[in-house]
C-alpha cells in the first residue's frame, strides 16, 4: 500500500477535433478551382503513470507530482476539388499522419469533498512529448470524483 499522503495514478484519455474549411474560385497557374473543401480530423490518445503527493485541509485536498506516459497523435486530411476549369486539376486527395512518443508530465490539482465519497475536482497537466518538447501543452480537466470502498 502507499503512504497516506502519496498515491499512484494511472490516467487514460482521448481528445478529438475535426474542422472543415471551404475556399471558392481559387486561381492557380493551371486555371481556376471552383471549390476546394478540406476536412482535417485530429485525435490524441494518452496513457500516463504518475506519483502524486497529497495534503488536505478540511474539505479540500491538493495533490501534485509527475510521471511518464505514452502519447499517440493521428491526423487525417481529406480534400475535394470540384468545378475546375479545363487546365486545372480536380479530384480528391487523402493523407494520414500518425506517431507515438514517450512523455513526461507534471500534475497538480485540488479535490473539494462534497461528502465522504463524492468530490468535485480540478486538475492541470503539463505534458511534454520527449521527441518534440516544443509540442508541450497544458491540459485542464474538471469533474466529479466518486469514491468506493472503506
Amino acid at each position: 500500500t502507499m503512504a497516506r499522503h502519496a498515491l499512484f495514478e494511472v490516467a487514460i484519455g482521448e481528445w478529438h477535433h475535426s474542422e472543415t474549411t471551404v475556399r471558392e474560385n481559387i486561381s492557380t497557374a493551371g486555371g481556376v478551382i471552383g471549390r476546394l473543401e478540406q476536412t482535417t480530423a485530429r485525435t490524441q490518445r494518452f496513457v500516463q503513470a504518475n506519483m502524486l503527493f497529497t495534503g488536505d485541509a478540511g474539505r479540500v485536498a491538493v495533490s501534485g507530482g509527475g510521471g511518464v506516459g505514452l502519447l499517440q497523435h493521428q491526423r487525417r486530411t481529406h480534400s475535394d476539388a470540384t468545378g475546375c476549369s479545363r487546365a486545372a486539376s480536380c479530384g480528391s486527395l487523402a493523407s494520414t499522419f500518425s506517431n507515438a512518443t514517450g512523455t513526461a508530465q507534471a500534475v497538480g490539482g485540488a479535490d473539494f469533498r462534497l461528502s465522504p465519497t463524492v468530490a468535485l475536482y480540478a486538475q492541470a497537466r503539463f505534458l511534454v512529448p520527449l521527441t518534440d518538447p516544443g509540442g508541450s501543452d497544458v491540459r485542464l480537466t474538471t469533474g466529479l470524483r466518486l469514491g468506493f470502498g472503506p
